[in-house]
């Protein structure tokens, strides 16, 4: 049976806006699933006591497509798992490379329907609203399903492109207690303790949803909060209260400090409804007890980014400035430079000032920024010499006098160098080496 096509939703690791649009979609009313798939559910595999990772939705065991023989230049690129409270619903996604008529019409087949006068029905749909559904009975599996078809995209990160169709098979699950497992055993409530002094959120009261992207093996947890009260002044006080990366005014949206390896950004969406988005860096991990290891610069205010970005950091949004810290411990950062050492970064004037102590050799890199204009030079402190002025020592003397403006300055080479120590023995109460000492004993 075709339907006629209307919003497409993006199901996957999205970021606001975007992710509204799926929510809306997903989550308000009946779910595209719940409308789309048919009657008769897929029997799923039997649940077991132990813990399930995301990726094991691609499973031959979760997996309800792993016996369909997909033709050459169809590849699975995710799958995910729609758990509406009171049905759940398998979905598998996959590109098809061709030409959409031909992938239609081989849809079309697969799930049962042989009639070209339907067929080119819903190739005209597919023509005229840019997607099309379609439903059927996969009879070499023995359910129902429903699969929506709609053009690929190039900006959809959820895939690599192909020129051809995006397609969404969708079937309903009658005995899924280990489908829901899988949410419960990898949505991450330590990284919402902060968020939980705010509304309770276990249980999940609404809708919910996990999506695992192969090609990036990670995957996203949408949960749904639908008996909240005072909505509003709860994200009131989050804004007040708590720390966060950013938020979005249109779409009411906040995205919190990031956790190690997981992230969330919540949506208040009214209506007695709060959504949560959880990002999950690793689909081959279990997330449930995932918890960050605490240390002593965490202690001190310091956010613990060891085990995505090998660095804690710590900032202060008053002063325009930010203090990271790398040890070789904890791994290596992008560029050399970046590694075994303190930073210092600050605005001032319109320029940013950044500074590179190395413990090891006693050395400061100092440099100033502005537009296209960048000037450095090293000095070594245990000995007091400076060296390294780049491009010249006059036009590094005059960039870093300009940078300076409005402050008494006897040594422009060791201005920058003494706000870098005056502020960690004022903020911390010891010396930078100490500092970098304390981040080496954990």
């Amino acid at each position: 049976m075709t339907k006629r096509f209307h919003s497409p939703d993006k199901n996957g690791l999205v970021l606001v806006p975007i992710v509204v649009v799926m929510v809306l979609l997903l989550f308000t009313g009946c779910s595209t699933a719940e409308k789309d798939a048919t009657a008769k559910s897929a029997q799923p595999a039997s649940a077991e006591d132990c813990d399930v990772i995301p990726a094991d939705l691609l499973s031959d065991d979760m997996n309800l497509f792993f016996g369909v023989s997909f033709p050459e230049g169809y590849t699975v690129y995710a799958a995910g798992v729609e758990d509406n409270v009171n049905s759940v619903f398998y979905q598998l996604y996959l590109t098809a490379q061709g030409e959409p008529e031909e992938i239609i019409t081989y849809l079309s087949k697969l799930l049962g329907n042989e009639d070209e006068e339907s067929i080119q029905k819903s190739i005209d749909v597919f023509q005229r609203d840019g997607g099309v559904g379609i439903d059927g009975r996969l009879d070499a599996a023995g359910f129902d399903v429903n699969c929506k078809i709609t053009p690929t995209e190039k900006d959809d990160h959820n895939y690599d492109f192909v020129d051809g169709c995006n397609l969404r098979l969708t079937a309903s699950i009658e005995d899924a207690s280990r489908y829901r497992k899988i949410i419960e055993d990898n949505y991450n409530l330590n990284s919402l303790s902060d968020v939980a002094k705010y509304f309770d959120v276990m249980p999940i009261t609404g809708q919910s949803k996990i999506f695992v992207r192969k090609n990036q093996n990670n995957a996203q947890i949408d949960a749904v909060y639908n008996t909240i009260e005072d909505v509003a002044g709860i994200m009131k006080s989050i804004k007040a209260e708590l720390k966060y990366e950013g938020f979005d005014e249109n779409n009411n949206n906040i995205n919190l400090l990031r956790y190690g390896e997981v992230s969330n950004s919540i949506m208040f969406a009214g209506n007695d409804t709060i959504c949560i988005f959880q990002n999950l860096s690793d689909a081959g991990k279990n997330y449930k007890d995932y918890k960050l290891a605490t240390n002593k610069l965490i202690d001190m205010g310091f956010t613990n980014y060891i085990e995505t970005d090998a660095l804690c950091e710590y900032k202060d949004d008053a002063n325009k400035l930010n203090i990271t810290i790398n040890i070789p411990e904890w791994g290596s950062r992008p560029e050399a430079w970046e590694n075994s050492c303190v930073t210092f970064i600050k605005e001032m004037n319109g320029y940013l000032l950044v500074i590179w102590y190395y413990p090891d050799e006693h050395r400061y890199a100092v440099q100033s920024d502005r537009d296209s204009a960048s000037v450095k030079y090293e000095c070594f402190a245990k000995t007091g010499e400076f060296s390294g002025e780049y491009p010249d020592r006059d036009t590094v003397k005059a960039q870093f006098e300009a940078m300076y403006s409005g402050l008494e300055v006897q040594d422009v080479f060791m201005e920058g160098i003494e706000l870098f120590q005056e502020y960690v023995n004022s903020t911390f109460g010891m010396s930078i080496d100490q500092l970098y000492q304390l981040a080496v004993s954990e």
